[in-house]
């Protein structure tokens, strides 16, 4: 292995699926991995409309995260565990959004009359690498934490999706 690429922190894994929905807007239960204050984030719809919660490991003390009348799915936890990123169709369409474990500090990272889908942050934090349509089907993009400097790191015909990083 070259000396370069041991330098190297990250790498990303990029997932080729089809897209038959579109970052599971709407799964009435997708779960992130747990942060490091050990919570579970998902998305749930047991108020009658998809918000982000967060429960125990074990299962105990469920808490609402996100209120709005529009669809919130597709957690991550950032990896020091103090911010969640997700999509969000309270835009008109579904946007990547970060929100507090408490639920505040709710910021909109994606506007863009394209899908944004499935957010997932880089080991150390640094980025963000997320599915969007704006090329016209599904390419991995990747951009900073407060949404700047999007970049198209996947062109095919096909659709690219279900973003994960490694550390390497």
């Amino acid at each position: 292995m070259k000396a370069t690429t041991r330098r190297r922190s990250l790498a990303l894994v990029v997932g080729l699926a089809a897209v038959s929905t579109p970052g599971g807007i709407g799964r009435p239960a997708a779960s992130g991995v747990p942060g490091s204050n050990g919570k579970i984030a998902f998305a749930s719809g047991r108020t009658g409309n998809p918000d982000i919660s967060l429960v125990t490991p074990d299962g105990s003390a469920p808490v609402q995260v996100t209120y709005d009348p529009d669809t919130d799915s597709s957690p991550a936890w950032s990896p020091d565990g103090s911010t969640l990123a997700f999509v969000s169709t309270r835009a008109g369409n579904a946007d990547v959004w970060l929100v507090k474990p408490d639920g505040t500090g709710e910021q909109q990272l994606t506007l863009h009359e394209a899908l944004d889908l499935d957010p997932e942050w880089a080991p150390d934090g640094s980025r963000l690498a997320f599915v969007s349509t704006r090329a016209g089907n599904a390419d991995i993009f990747v951009m900073l934490p407060d949404g700047s400097a999007p970049t198209r790191y996947t062109a095919s015909e096909a659709n690219d999706e279900d973003p994960s990083w490694q550390a390497l």
